[in-house]
């Protein structure tokens, strides 16, 4: 049990630190002394799936991020949490993304579609940019986008520098955008 303790605390803080790889090592490690002492799936493991499938996206390893939040959902699905349950939501979420970032659309669609009906966040329509950016429907890519900062998405280095919404850049609204919000 101490072990566990000490790799929850190692790793986010080296998620702070930047240094993703060390994070997923001590989430595997946790992994592995779970799967040692034979658990049951509870939430407790789908929040560690998630965990990692979280780490595993920063280091740019979506293949990887899909894989744990796919188990994620499982279980979640699985002690059938009510539609609206915000832990739902979020696997549907990251689900979706990971989807998004593999250029698989029609399944991230599915996802981004099952969130959008648990939340209405500006991160659901940052996922919708997201979606269209992908397929070079820019209308529609900077209209969600604008949608999502209006209802209080602001993270400015994700909008500056993901790569999925590279194709919307170029574009005066795109950059009437970013000189908004940093001077917010």
């Amino acid at each position: 049990m101490y072990l566990e303790w000490c790799y929850d605390y190692l790793a986010p803080t080296y998620r702070n630190l930047g240094d993703y790889q060390k994070q997923v090592e001590f989430y595997l490690k946790k992994l592995a002394l779970w799967e040692k002492q034979n658990k049951r799936p509870s939430p407790d493991l789908a929040n560690l799936y998630i965990n990692l499938g979280a780490a595993y996206s920063n280091l740019g390893d979506h293949q990887k991020q899909l894989e744990f939040n796919l188990k994620a959902l499982a279980i979640r699905e699985k002690i059938r949490l009510q539609s609206g349950n915000p832990l739902l939501a979020t696997s549907y979420n990251n689900t979706g993304y990971a989807y998004a970032k593999l250029r698989q659309l029609p399944e991230a669609k599915t996802y981004f579609e099952k969130y959008e009906k648990i939340n209405n966040s500006g991160r659901v329509f940052r996922n919708w940019a997201m979606y269209y950016a992908l397929q070079n429907d820019t209308p529609r890519a900077l209209e969600n986008l604008q949608k999502a900062v209006e209802l209080g998405y602001d993270d400015l280095k994700w909008i500056e520098t993901d790569d999925s919404i590279e194709s919307i850049r170029g574009e005066e609204a795109y950059k009437e955008l970013v000189e908004h919000l940093k001077k917010r």
